[in-house]
Order: structure tokens, then C-alpha cells, then sequence
């Protein structure tokens, strides 16, 4: 237990698994403050960018800061500046709970972890790790879709949830009952509600006043359209310019498809990577160990590689509407 006075003091850390609610999580909690349980303030929601360029090397390969142009220089700016925040934030003596919630802590590597854990204990916090899991097949289309927003070009051989890449060092650095893992299932979850349950989890009693919103998937059509897109070799990184670009292209493919079907997850099950189930079952006693039997679809790579189905009628008219009011596409 880490106290200041009679007041334990705990981060909350939220691993933000790939689509398991991590998006509505965090517009839920913005300016969140009930007295005692407060939201990090780094001046954005998901706390991804501040944390992973806080914990991790400087390098000009860091993907999110080479696809904005930085150099290794001015990363470093950025890393000192994001830490100096961190320092600010468990400066605080007048709150119980501090929450920061970021898909790329389990993308840190397990130096990084521990540097991570040591500067919260070093500031006289107890971190409690906070984690929602999905089955393999469940994530594997979803995760696919996300992967095409960032770019991915090619099917990759195998879509892993990467339980032991982002669990398994924090469970060396807490305690056992300071590390909490959750199935993301509708059924297991308090109300049924992602944010219902993490908000009983850490004992968040106040009012949620954030908008919720969710990072939905892409239709089966704009992850197709994407795809190929990001295959043709287009540039689509490098500069600020060129960036800003690409997620405008992304947004607008999500607007314009939206009511269109979802990629089946039959197609992924041959993708879906369950080689770290028993690892999850046996730390956690979470079981995705079960493989549906095998379906006669078709594979992904034949249904990215046709087009033929795919309307085009939503583009042309995003066409015509950006002719005419070019500023809604900023």
C-alpha cells in the first residue's frame, strides 16, 4: 500500500487491448475528477502518444513520429516534455487515483515496463494494472481493419492478441491481485458496458459527463478500398501534410461505407492466432482455447483482391460534395 498521510495513492494503468472498448473508455473518463478518482489530463484521451513517447527509445523509426516527419531531436523534445507532464500529474497529494489509459503500453518494450513502473513508484503511487481481453477469432477482423487504417498493405501470416507481449512483465512488477484481466464479453461485463465495469473496477462513482464514442471498425467495402489502396505504393506518410492526409482518406471511407457489412470472421479463421491461449488460461483464468470448426469461405486474400461488388456511388459522390464544401473534409 503507498499512502500520502491516510490516503492511498494508485495509477490506474489501462493496457487498452486492440478493440476492446478502449476508445469509449477514454471519452467517457475526459475531465473526469469526482474528488478522489481523477482522469490524467496530457491534453488528449487516449494517453498513447504522451506514454509511448515517454517510456520508449528515441528513434527515428518510431512509426507514429516518422509518419509525422520528426527527427530523433525533436522526439527527444517531445519524450522530455511528455515526461515532465507525467512528473506534474503524480505530483498531485489531494487525489486517491490517478487513471491513464493508452493502447501502446503493452506495445512497450519490457525495459520500457519496468522504467514505466519505477517512475510511478518513485513518485509514491501503487500501480494496478487494468486489462480487457478478446478471444483470437473475435479480434483477428477487427484488428485487421485497424491495421489497414495504419497503413498495412499485405494479409500477415497470423493476427495475434499478444497477451504475453503485454501482460507478461507487468505480472512480474505487481502483485498478483494488482493486476486485473477482464474478457471482453458483453455477458461478463457489468451492465454489459465496457465503461460501466472499468468505472466499478477502480471505484469511479462520479458522473460521467464525456461524450462516449467508440473507434469502430471499418465496413467490409472501405477496409477493401483502403487495402488496396495501401498496397499501390501511394505515398501516404512522411510530413505533417502527408499524414494529415492519409487519416482524412480514412475518415471519409468510414463515413461514406458505413452502412455496408462488416468483414465475416470466417475469413480470419485461418489468421486467428490462438498459440497464447493456455498462457492466458493458466495466469489468468481467462479460456479462449476453444477453435470453431473450419467454414468454405473464401480466403481474405480473395476477397480484398476483388473490387467487383464494391460501389463506388458513395465516392463519387464525396467527390461532388468536397466541390462543394471542402472545408467539412478538414
Amino acid at each position: 500500500m503507498v499512502s500520502s498521510g491516510n490516503m492511498e495513492k494508485t495509477v490506474f494503468l489501462h493496457i487498452g487491448m486492440p478493440k476492446t472498448g478502449s476508445t469509449a473508455i477514454q471519452s467517457a473518463l475526459r475531465n473526469y475528477d469526482d474528488g478522489k478518482i481523477k482522469y490524467a489530463d496530457f491534453s488528449y484521451d487516449n494517453h498513447s502518444r504522451p506514454m509511448f513517447t515517454a517510456f520508449s527509445p528515441v528513434d527515428e523509426s518510431h512509426l507514429d513520429w516518422r509518419n509525422r516527419g520528426y527527427s530523433a531531436s525533436e522526439i527527444q523534445v517531445e519524450r522530455e516534455r511528455y515526461r515532465k507532464r507525467l512528473s506534474s500529474i503524480l505530483s498531485c497529494n489531494d487525489r486517491e487515483g490517478i487513471v491513464i489509459s493508452a493502447e501502446m503500453l503493452g506495445a512497450l518494450r519490457s525495459p520500457d515496463k519496468i522504467e514505466l513502473i519505477d517512475f510511478i513508484k518513485e513518485h509514491g503511487w501503487r500501480p494496478i494494472i487494468v486489462c480487457y481481453v478478446r478471444s483470437p477469432l473475435s479480434l483477428a477482423p477487427s484488428l485487421f481493419s485497424e491495421l489497414v487504417k495504419h497503413r498495412l498493405g499485405s494479409v500477415p501470416s497470423k493476427l495475434s492478441p499478444n497477451y504475453r507481449e503485454a501482460l507478461e512483465i507487468f505480472s512480474t512488477l505487481v502483485s498478483p491481485s494488482d493486476i486485473r484481466v477482464r474478457s471482453f464479453d458483453s455477458k461478463k461485463l457489468f451492465d454489459g458496458n465496457v465503461v460501466k465495469d472499468f468505472c466499478k473496477l477502480i471505484g469511479a462513482n462520479g458522473r460521467i459527463s464525456g461524450e462516449i464514442s467508440e473507434n469502430a471498425s471499418l465496413s467490409s467495402d472501405a477496409v477493401r478500398l483502403l487495402f488496396n489502396f495501401n498496397r499501390s505504393g501511394v505515398l501516404s506518410s512522411g510530413d505533417p501534410l502527408t499524414d494529415k492526409a492519409h487519416w482524412m482518406l480514412v475518415k471519409v471511407l468510414e463515413r461514406i461505407y458505413v452502412n455496408t457489412e462488416k468483414l465475416s470472421p470466417s475469413l480470419f479463421e485461418s489468421l486467428a492466432d490462438y498459440s497464447e491461449t493456455d498462457w492466458l488460461k493458466n495466469n489468468f483464468g481467462i479460456d479462449f482455447r476453444s477453435q470453431p470448426a473450419r467454414s468454405r469461405e473464401p480466403s481474405l486474400q480473395s476477397k480484398l483482391d476483388n473490387l467487383a461488388d464494391v460501389g463506388l456511388g458513395p465516392i463519387d459522390r464525396a467527390l461532388e460534395e468536397f466541390e462543394l464544401k471542402p472545408d467539412k473534409f478538414q
